[in-house]
């Protein structure tokens, strides 16, 4: 019987001794240099998959609430004054701000656009870092009764917005809730530009924060505590399931909850299961360069005929005669994924650090996101590593090696 340790020894001497057909050679390079390729692909591929989702989170979580409570059903609901001050007593809770949010028809001088008004209050200004994103005006004179606004810079750029201009204000338009009056359907009301924000998203090509008092009384919200969502920011975000069971027990089941994924989780999963479509793909070119190994193993079991005809006369099972080869197809794996892994960590590593490759072509434009993701780095080696296996594997039990008296080894 062969000891482990002398199957593995032999294994990795038939991999680096010299051959008589040199061919072998060739072709056990090109399988190391597939599954290294393929490996650092993948890599890279992750990572970039990894960064842009990051970025994209980090762009969303400037505007959404760690929770948002919506109504199930229509577009609003009531929360008691009571209620929202048992919310903000709750430990864990930084703040808790009601808004109302419609899409509205704004027209400034000759221009229009259909935008999206949403009401806030001055504690929504707790959770989300709005002064940061100040680029043109101020907020010192905002206040729950006023009627000025804070724009989007793209939206600001389409209706040629002039904060310096106290003459013109922006026109805002809203239908009639109930009753359609077809001589006056719409309630109209006046914006003055105070400040102008900027993010890198499309948030700023639709977007006017108003105050929500201004925004009730322009969309017909008049019932105390009435609004479209309560958002809610937390101290810390290991707190979001606790705070979120008590949040459905104090308001019913009129409501849902949705954390940062929910609320845009189509976009996540869309994200994701792009992601994993890219990891089978490249795991399938790797199984079609897998067998590259089996014609590597084949051709090796030709030329070491001898080899094996000695083994087994010192008493080797042909069962471990056989598991040889398939530790020399183990071998060509594990090379071949140690060094895709170690190039593909150190291009994305590269591309982090000094941001080559660019998300687009103009001047200034921001490198492409890369992130690592630990459990990636598991997910491929193990994957890649069962491919070679099952290549290997597959390929010697398909061989049927026969003792010397029946004149021939291998069939």
């Amino acid at each position: 019987m062969l000891p482990d340790f002398f199957v593995r020894f032999i294994s990795l001497r038939y991999l680096f001794s010299k051959k008589s057909i040199n061919i072998i050679n060739v072709i056990t390079g090109i399988s190391m240099l597939a599954i290294l390729v393929v490996t650092a692909a993948l890599i890279i591929l992750l990572s970039a998959f990894n960064g842009l989702e990051q970025t994209v989170k980090n762009i969303f979580n400037v505007f959404d609430p760690h929770l948002r409570v919506e109504p199930i059903q229509g577009k609003s609901f009531v929360i008691a004054n009571n209620q929202l001050s048992t919310i903000k007593s709750w430990p864990g809770i930084a703040s808790a701000s009601l808004t109302i949010e419609e899409n509205v028809l704004v027209i400034y001088q000759d221009k229009q656009q259909i935008v999206t008004l949403k009401g806030v209050d001055n504690a929504y200004f707790l959770q989300v870092p709005i002064s940061s994103m100040i680029r043109a005006g101020s907020l010192n004179t905002w206040n729950d009764n006023s009627n000025e606004a804070i724009i989007g810079e793209g939206l600001a750029t389409n209706l040629q917005i002039n904060l310096a201009d106290f003459t013109h204000a922006i026109q805002v338009y809203f239908p009639k809730r109930g009753k359609v009056d077809l001589l006056n359907p719409f309630r109209q009301a006046s914006l003055f530009p105070a400040a102008i924000f900027s993010i890198q998203h499309e948030y700023t090509n639709t977007l006017i924060l108003a105050p929500l008092d201004f925004v009730a009384n322009l969309t017909g919200y008049n019932e105390k505590g009435e609004a479209t969502s309560l958002e809610i920011a937390l101290t810390n975000e290991k707190y979001a399931p606790s705070i979120r069971k008590n949040l459905q027990q104090l308001l019913g089941d009129k409501v849902k909850i949705k954390n940062r994924f929910e609320q845009h989780e189509l976009m996540y999963r869309v994200m994701r299961a792009e992601k994993l479509a890219v990891f089978f793909i490249v795991m399938l070119v790797l199984i079609i360069a897998s067998f590259n190994i089996v014609s590597a193993l084949t051709m090796l079991l030709v030329e070491k005929q001898k080899d094996i005809l000695i083994l087994w006369s010192m008493g080797a099972a042909m069962s471990r005669i056989k598991q040889i080869y398939v530790w020399e197809g183990m071998w060509v794996t594990l090379i071949g994924v140690s060094g895709g892994m170690i190039i593909g960590t150190l291009i994305a590593w590269l591309q982090m650090y000094f941001g080559w490759v660019k998300l687009g072509t103009y001047d200034g434009a921001n490198p492409y996101p890369v992130k690592f993701v630990w459990i990636d780095f598991v997910i491929i080696f193990f994957s890649v590593n069962l491919i070679g296996f099952l290549a290997s594997w597959l390929r010697m039990k398909s061989v049927n090696l026969f003792r010397p008296q029946y004149m021939a080894l291998i069939k």
